[in-house]
This record gives C-alpha cells, structure tokens and sequence, in this order.
C-alpha cells in the first residue's frame, strides 16, 4: 500500500477518528477479500490533504479483479454512507471502475463547515 499525507497535521475529535477509521477499515478489508489486495500484483493508493478545516481523502485500487458494480448495497457501503456522513459531514463517493475500486471522502472537521481542500496539483503516487 501506497500512503501520500499533506504536509499540514490535521485535527479530528475522537468520534470523528473512529468513525474514519472504520471507514477506512472497510476498505482495506473488502480490498483484501476482493479486490486489488487479493492479487499479488494490487496495490492501494492513499492520499489525503487537510487544511486544519477539511480533509480531502483518496482510495485507488488497482491491479486486481476486474470490479464490477454490486447490484445492492451491502453494509460495507451503508457504513461509508451512514458513518461517515453523521461524523464526518463526509461525502463519500465510490466509483466501482472496472481496473479498480475508487473511493473518495470529502470532511469538514471539527464542526468548522468549510468545503474540502482541492487536490489540484496534489502529486498521485508513482503507480
């Protein structure tokens, strides 16, 4: 797994890094039983950019199982959608492309109600 971070500490509350961290567990989980991690030749890509305010998440898989949409909604996506929205006031997006899952969370931290920082120029891991 591939990790990029902004150079700025970003602060959440305690309900705000479980919540995340639950997210982000799903993920990791659902990529090892099914997606890119259940091959020897996958990979994630993690980068996050925060201004103190906001926190601009991204999950890229890629090198895995050709990904096809599920046709309902398991728990792992009720629980990026519920969680995530309620603690975070995220807006999670997941892009089911057929060379890898993508997924994208949007926060506003700390109550502060800013829209997320832009990765505009934010360098994406070497693939």
């Amino acid at each position: 797994m591939i990790a990029k971070a902004s150079q700025k500490p970003v602060e959440i509350s305690a309900r705000q890094t479980l919540a995340l961290s639950m997210g982000l567990h799903e993920l990791a989980t659902n990529a090892t039983k099914y997606g890119a991690l259940s091959c020897p030749d996958g990979r994630v890509t993690v980068r996050w950019v925060g201004d103190g305010e906001s926190l601009l998440i991204d999950w890229e898989e890629s090198g895995g199982p050709a990904v096809t949409p599920p046709t309902k909604k398991g728990f792992g996506s009720r629980l990026l959608e519920r969680l995530l929205t309620s603690e975070l006031g995220a807006e999670p997006t997941l892009d089911y492309a057929p060379d890898g899952l993508k997924c994208r969370i949007a926060a506003r931290l700390l109550g502060r109600g800013r829209s997320p920082p832009d990765l505009q120029g934010f360098e994406r891991a070497p693939a």
